[in-house]
């Protein structure tokens, strides 16, 4: 957090946000809708609370788009939605994003804790940078270690010494 607090958020969700706001003002402001993709959505809780969020703060003109591969999970997600009043700024999309062309722009794309379960990253990153309009952003929130999950040696050093502490049942 207190890295975090230097670039003037704290959590997530904050950082996610921030920015989401920031680009939707400015698309507003150029008169256009502001459209937010959210790839590996799950059951689009997190885009349904800056959704909440964005409507508290006044934003008009928004979408988030959320795609995931798993149909019962974004239709909780619809159900949530509409639930909280507020399924007329989300659109649901069942799709592999990995092997979905994108075929339109956005302001935002994000993505939380999905690109880590990505094989080929380098076609999905290509096919996102050709998603956002040129002054979009790409929001990522993930781990990806290097060599798939193999961690950096000063984490290993850490959770080594942490595993030595464990009792043995764990």
């Amino acid at each position: 957090v207190p890295l975090f607090r230097s670039f003037g958020f704290e959590t997530v969700q904050e950082f996610l946000f921030q920015r989401i706001k920031r680009a939707c003002d400015d698309a507003w402001a150029r008169g256009a809708q502001c459209r937010v993709l959210s790839v590996g959505a799950g059951n689009c809780d997190l885009e349904i609370s800056i959704a909440l969020q964005l409507q508290d703060a006044g934003a008009q003109g928004y979408l988030i788009e959320c795609i995931d591969i798993t149909r019962a999970m974004l239709e909780r997600g619809m159900k949530n939605a509409a639930e909280k009043g507020i399924r007329d700024h989300l659109l649901f999309r069942q799709a592999d994003i990995t092997e979905w062309r994108l075929d339109q722009q956005y302001d935002v794309i994000m993505t939380t804790q999905f690109l880590h379960h990505v094989v080929h990253l380098e076609k999905l990153l290509d096919n996102i940078k050709s998603a956002l309009l040129p002054s979009g952003h790409f929001l990522v929130v993930d781990m990806i270690g290097r060599n798939g999950h193999m961690r950096w040696p000063e984490a290993l050093s850490v959770v080594e010494t942490l595993w030595r502490d464990l009792p043995e049942k764990y």
